[in-house]
């Protein structure tokens, strides 16, 4: 599962950290948003609370797409 996790923030345009591969980034807005991720927990940071919306839209899309297969 963290493989497709990680596999699914990257194809979103998310960087893993070179130093920890359970933390992603991505600027948006010209603002850093951060997800670590340990086991099945994650936390999304972002000072736009309407990018964290719209994320979290994009990631159950992407979690009902994996279902699917």
């Amino acid at each position: 599962m963290d493989k497709l996790f990680s596999n699914t923030l990257q194809k979103l345009g998310f960087t893993l950290n070179p130093y920890d591969k359970c933390i992603a980034n991505k600027m948006i807005n010209s603002k850093q948003m951060t997800i670590p991720w340990y086991v099945d927990d994650c936390i999304v940071s972002h000072v736009d609370q309407n990018v964290l919306d719209e994320f979290g839209k994009r990631m159950i899309k992407e979690v009902r797409k994996m279902e699917k297969t």
